[in-house]
Order: structure tokens, then C-alpha cells, then sequence
């Protein structure tokens, strides 16, 4: 048995009870989140509270069990707020984070990780991002590159149909080489396809 504080009213009062244990939160409604003997639920606004009680179910445990003692409530808070907000983010399949965004997001949740916050899942989830847009950029690159290439050798093959003796031959190599591109390039558009649809995938997976 140990001693519980809770929020009274406006104030705080302190009630006999077990320890918290994420084995005692069955369902929702029993899920609270204690914070140096304070359980500190009505600070957290209630879409974090149940998108963090999503997150701990993921893991099967408080993800701030194991934080650093006398961090203070407010900050613990703050904490959890923020890291079920980037999990959030990290989900929504209507946001598409920047390189920018993922690394943002993984420095936050590294200082969290060094205070004992158990995010490393969300931190592994973040590489597997970052890994697959690196790999959309390239191709990117790779489409613009071969974008400019159609552009210049478009220009010159202009100049070149301009007279009359080279007209019928300017015209097949033109064919030709508008034929070779469009097959180039269709095949990096599916490719950026899969990228897509790899990155939603991973972004939406279970935890």
C-alpha cells in the first residue's frame, strides 16, 4: 500500500491506495498517470491523455515508469503532451513531415529519452521515416536531373529541325529520344509511387 495524491476540487488531497501500476489500467477510464506520488490527469487535455494511454497500451507500460526522480509534475506533463502530439503527427496520413520535421522531432524525443521517457519505439519509427524520404529525395533528384536533360536536348534538336535538309531526320531522332524519356521517366513516377505508398504504410503501422 502506498500514498496516493490527487487533485480534490482545486486543491490536492492525499488518499491511501495501491501504488499505480499499468497492470491495474484495464480500460481507459482506469488509466491514470502518476507523477511523483501526484496523479496528474486533469492537467493533460484529453486528447493526449487517451493518445498517451494508446501509447503505453502499444508498449504495455507507463512510457514515463522509468523517468528521472524530481523532474516535477508541470514538466512531466509537458513531456507527455508533447510526445503524444508527435506520435500524432507521426500517424496523421494527412501530413507529409519534412526531413526537417522527422529530425525536429527525433531531438525532442531524445532529450525526453535521456530523462528516462520510454520512446524509443517512436525514435526507431522516426529513422524508418527519415530513411524513406532520403530515398523520395533521390529520385526527386534523379527525375529533375533527367527533367533539365529532356530540356537541353529538347533546345537542340530545335536548332537542329530548323533546316529543311535535316528536317526529316531531326524528327526520327527527336521521336526517338522524346519516346526514351517518357519511358525514363515513367518508370521513376512509379517509383516514387512505391515511395509513397511505402512511407503512409510505415507511417500508419501499428506500433
Amino acid at each position: 500500500m502506498g500514498m496516493v495524491r490527487t487533485r480534490s476540487g482545486g486543491g490536492i488531497s492525499t488518499s491511501k491506495g495501491s501504488v499505480v501500476k499499468f497492470q491495474d489500467a484495464k480500460q481507459f477510464k482506469d488509466f491514470k498517470i502518476c507523477v511523483d506520488a501526484l496523479v496528474v490527469d486533469s492537467e493533460l487535455p484529453a486528447f493526449e491523455k487517451l493518445k498517451y494511454y494508446e501509447l503505453c497500451c502499444s508498449q504495455k507500460m507507463f512510457l514515463h515508469g522509468h523517468l528521472i526522480q524530481g523532474l516535477g509534475s508541470k514538466l512531466v506533463v509537458a513531456m507527455i503532451c508533447k510526445t503524444a502530439n508527435i506520435a500524432a503527427a507521426i500517424k496523421s496520413l494527412s501530413l507529409v513531415p519534412s526531413l526537417q520535421d522527422l529530425k525536429r522531432w527525433d531531438i525532442t524525443l531524445k532529450s525526453f529519452e535521456d530523462l528516462g521517457m520510454g520512446v524509443g519505439f517512436l525514435r526507431a519509427r522516426i529513422d524508418k521515416l527519415v530513411e524513406i524520404s532520403r530515398k523520395y529525395e533521390t529520385v526527386n533528384e534523379s527525375w529533375y536531373a533527367i527533367f533539365e536533360h529532356v530540356e537541353e536536348k529538347t533546345r537542340a534538336l530545335k536548332k537542329e529541325v530548323s533546316t529543311m535538309d535535316a528536317l526529316a531526320e531531326s524528327i526520327a531522332g527527336l521521336k526517338a529520344s522524346i519516346e526514351s524519356v517518357e519511358d525514363e521517366m515513367d518508370a521513376i513516377k512509379e517509383e516514387m509511387k512505391d515511395i509513397d505508398t511505402e512511407y503512409f504504410e510505415a507511417a500508419a503501422a501499428p506500433w
